[in-house]
């Protein structure tokens, strides 16, 4: 069964990529930051949460749960934090990446979306293989409801290497 992998640093938008998300199969979700896991656990799915809101510490948990899962979709909705942690990931892995998608399609093998560029103005309709990673335009896809079950939670610990040099 295919599964899919949900990024996100807040419940509404963990939400709206659940919606997409659910359609695979089995979903795991990586939030990060300040945000209510016991919450999140409430969709039904395993969630695991780092503390951390920086590029490297999402990347580095997000490569940890894509590792052990390999899903067919990394989902998340377009963020500063999440295009650079992501784009690390489609690179590392040669996945294809899209951002601004809405009206996402799964079939088969492939993922059909649209994707806005030029701050919206023009739209393209696109098709990549699976696996991908996605991220979506905010707002543009409805949230999923609650499950009847709870998720587990789990904590995840990421050291960073990101290191501070002193400019001149």
């Amino acid at each position: 069964m295919a599964s899919s992998l949900v990024v996100g640093g807040s419940e509404d938008d963990i939400a709206e990529a659940l919606t997409i998300a659910r359609q695979l199969g089995s979903v795991y979700i990586v939030a990060y930051g300040n945000v209510n896991v016991a919450s999140l656990a409430e969709y039904g799915h395993t969630v695991y949460h780092i503390a951390q809101d920086d590029p490297e510490s999402i990347f580095k948990a997000v490569k940890e749960i894509y590792d052990q899962a390999k899903p067919s979709l990394v989902i998340a909705l377009t963020a500063k934090n999440l295009k650079d942690a992501l784009s690390r990931l489609a690179g590392l892995y040669d996945l294809p990446m899209a951002t601004e998608v809405f009206n996402v399609k799964l079939s088969g093998d492939q993922v059909s979306y649209t994707r806005g560029f030029l701050s919206g103005r023009a739209l393209e309709d696109d098709v990549a293989p699976l696996p991908a990673v996605l991220l979506l335009a905010a707002r543009k896809t409805p949230k999923a409801q609650k499950s009847q079950s709870k998720g587990d939670v789990k904590e995840l610990t990421v050291t960073s290497s990101i290191k501070f040099v002193e400019r001149r």
